[in-house]
């Protein structure tokens, strides 16, 4: 088990979020941390709880954490917590608190999504190369894509329409371009 704690306050935190993550001591007993915002950057410390108390670990830590309005703390059974994340929309503390009865079915799961995903990223790759449709191309690996795209490239290359069987012409004639047809008729009449 595991069990975290946090606040935002307009004063000073520190010591809600040391108390209130002691208080899920009982929850966890690998690893605990906590992590401040102070000054505009993350002050942060993470501990092993396998050899002593939370208390008696972080308790020296926290003159570093003073003044800050905004932490979080987590205990935790196994992962080293709060984490810190830079993303395009900013930087966050996050921790996790969750339990996964069903580990091998999503991995197995998550394996079939990264095996398609990389079957669909080959498609694209391969039909973009070639100009041709990526719903045509079936294959699982670029060579096999790369060789339908050719027979595809083969199968519609314009080499004009077979004549008819008896003998005739095509039904439908190729027309000339809307530039030609202004051309002839700008011959003709002016």
């Amino acid at each position: 088990m595991s069990g975290f704690f946090g606040c935002v306050s307009r004063n000073e935190c520190v010591n809600e979020v040391f108390y209130g993550t002691d208080y899920h001591s009982h929850l966890g007993t690998k690893r605990a941390g906590m992590a401040f915002v102070k000054d505009g950057k993350f002050i942060r410390s993470i501990h092993s709880l396998e050899d002593g108390y939370f208390r008696n670990k972080f308790e020296s830590e926290l003159p570093k954490f003073d003044e800050a309005s905004m932490g979080i703390g987590v205990i935790s059974d196994c992962e080293s917590q709060p984490i810190t994340i830079t993303s395009h929309v900013g930087r966050y503390a996050v921790a996790t608190v969750a339990r996964i009865d069903n580990i091998e079915e999503l991995t197995k799961e998550l394996t079939g999504m990264k095996a398609a995903e990389t079957i669909r990223l080959t498609r694209e790759k391969v039909a973009g190369e070639k100009k041709v449709p990526v719903h045509l191309l079936t294959g699982e690996t670029e060579e096999a894509c790369a060789k339908q795209a050719d027979e595809i490239l083969a199968f519609a290359k314009p080499s004009g329409y077979p004549n008819i069987r008896d003998g005739g012409e095509p039904r439908n004639p190729p027309q000339p371009t809307t530039r030609q047809k202004f051309a002839d008729w700008a011959k003709d009449n002016l």
